[in-house]
Formats: C-alpha cells, structure tokens, sequence
C-alpha cells in the first residue's frame, strides 16, 4: 500500500498497530503498562483536532503523545534482539541534523507566534 494511504488512515491503522506490539512485548516477557484501545483513541481523538478554528487546531499536535509509550515498548523489545557488543542505538547528531534541528524549530516556533498575531 501506498506510504499516503497508509498516513492518512493511521489514526485507524495504530490500533491494530499497538495491539501488535504490546502482544509482541507479552511474548517477550516486557512489561507494558499502557493499553492498545485507550492510547489509539487518544491517538484518534487528538488527530481529529486538526479540524478546530485557529489557534486551537495545535491542540492536534499532541497526538504524537500517544505513541511515545509504545514506542519505548518497541525499543525494549528490540534490546532483546541486539547481538551482545552490537551498538543499539544511533544517539549522536550530525552536524546536518543539528542545523535541521535548528531551522525546523525556528519554523515551527514563527509558525505558532504567526497562529497567534491578529490579522
């Protein structure tokens, strides 16, 4: 399937999403303390803000907090299959990341205080 079907109905596609995660941790024996339903709601709930008036469709952003906890899910259970010695994971920043880093959040940061400013 297409990468843009496959973005535009992920609010729908992360239940099924986490409930294979966190089953995959209960094989592994990784303890998970989040539920697949409740954090895919969440996830669907705060995507669908996006329809609000100015300056409240932001609230949409948020969304992205429901999927840090699988996420961790996910690395832990990945811990598991890296070899003994073998580097996990990737925690340095390019000099291209860095300055990435940097124009994205000034871009981010103009585009909320522009939200913000009367017309």
């Amino acid at each position: 399937m297409s990468p843009f079907w496959r973005a535009f109905f992920a609010p729908l596609w992360n239940f099924r999403l986490f409930g294979i995660i966190r089953d995959m941790a209960a094989s592994k024996n990784v303890a998970v303390s989040w539920s697949a339903g409740v954090l895919g709601t969440l996830y669907l709930v705060l995507s669908l803000l996006w329809r609000l008036p100015d300056p409240w469709w932001w609230i949409s952003l948020a969304s992205l907090l429901a999927l840090v906890p699988v996420q961790q899910t996910a690395q832990r259970i990945n811990r598991l299959y890296v070899a003994e010695g073998e580097r996990l994971e990737n925690d340095t920043y390019s000099k291209t990341n860095i300055v990435t880093i940097v124009l994205g959040s000034l871009l981010v940061i103009l585009a909320v205080v522009g939200t913000f400013i009367p017309e």
